[in-house]
């Protein structure tokens, strides 16, 4: 049965969405917007009946709260049950109070100009949340590590990269990947001194930047990133240093990608040419794209086991064929800037100034 499609226009261009984790949730889901390209930027948060999705027609969601936000919402993040971290353009991040019974959004801590470029701020570009620490990546290629309660950075990695750095997810309690303009994946020990990574994987000879990066769920040394050339990238960390598996899946930038929590054999992507895809690998194995060869890389990569290989994803063959691969939404021209998942139910932001839900995703 097919996803049941509600849309609710807010008259703002939608950089990130993000529900509120599910354990923290009662009667209601509650999910956040942020905007981007307008005079004044907006945070939201709205709420959604719990039983609408298993009714016939789709629920509106409510307003719950807002506040302007100084600069372009660059990520949103929870942080628990009621606070909410943004992070801004300006290369500013900072820390919201949500009160869902008092319908107030209040800021709670703010941490001015991170991130610089040429004495003036530049984009954060992206939050990893770690307890009560976060680390956040820059346009300027710096990593910071920010501490709930505490006003300066416990630790500055200024110019750990050379370029931007686009997106960031954590694989293991101290270790985070980031993905950066040049195609590359870094891997970050910081429990380690000094800004050198302990890991650097190539996408091709080519500079094709990355903008979006996942991780598997159970398997950590698996990680899916999305290209600005359209292309979906899957490598071990444990072994290689280039993809495992390459396919082609849009024509243009892939904004945001994400593995299933619960079903991670599915894996949906969206991108700048309208679409939102789902990547479906729960009936055979995934097999790579023949694009490797256009990229002019070995079909295998050099010093890879295929006896190894113990995710599917990783099964660094010819062909894609076998892979379903499914649009959810109606094909549009307005770019789709971002998703969450939350069970079998997905929101997402567009520049069409609506968001999309999306009831009852299969992923069984």
């Amino acid at each position: 049965m097919a996803a049941k499609i509600g849309v609710k226009f807010i008259s703002k261009k939608v950089s990130k969405t993000r529900w509120q984790p599910e354990t923290f949730q009662n009667d209601n889901d509650i999910f956040a917007t942020g905007s981007w390209d307008n005079n004044v930027n907006e945070i939201e948060v709205w709420s959604l009946p719990k039983m609408s999705h298993l009714t016939t027609e789709v629920a509106d969601p409510e307003y719950v709260c807002g506040c302007d936000h100084i600069g372009d919402v660059t990520e949103l993040k929870f942080v628990g049950a009621n606070r909410l971290l943004a992070s801004s353009s300006t290369g500013s991040v900072t820390l919201y109070q949500l009160q869902t019974r008092s319908k107030t959004l209040t800021l709670d801590q703010r941490w001015e100009k991170l991130h610089t470029l040429c004495g003036k701020g530049s984009a954060c570009t992206s939050i990893v949340v770690n307890g009560s620490d976060f680390i956040t990546t820059g346009e300027d290629g710096s990593l910071k590590v920010l501490r709930m309660g505490q006003q300066e950075p416990v630790r500055s990695m200024d110019c750990a990269d050379s370029c931007c750095i686009n997106a960031a997810v954590q694989v293991k309690n101290h270790e985070i990947v980031t993905a950066n303009s040049r195609g590359q994946l870094k891997q970050w020990d910081l429990r380690q001194p000094g800004n050198q990574p302990v890991n650097i994987f190539l996408l091709t000879g080519e500079q094709s930047g990355l903008v979006s990066v996942d991780r598997h769920p159970s398997q950590a040394h698996v990680v899916a990133a999305g290209g600005e050339d359209g292309c979906l990238n899957v490598w071990d960390l444990r072994q290689q240093k280039y993809p495992a598996t390459l396919f082609t899946s849009h024509d243009g930038p892939v904004w945001d990608v994400c593995f299933h929590q619960s079903s991670p054999d599915h894996l949906f992507t969206c991108s700048n040419d309208g679409s939102l895809l789902h990547w479906d690998n729960s009936s055979t194995s995934l097999h790579s794209s023949s694009i490797l060869a256009s990229h002019g890389l070995p079909e295998h990569p050099p010093h890879t086991e295929r006896s190894s290989v113990s995710c599917s994803w990783l099964s660094g063959e010819t062909g894609q064929s076998d892979v379903q691969i499914n649009s959810l939404l109606p094909p549009s021209t307005m770019s789709i800037n971002c998703f969450d998942i939350l069970g079998q139910n997905i929101v997402c932001g567009t520049d069409g100034e609506a968001v999309y839900f999306l009831y009852g995703i299969n992923t069984r």
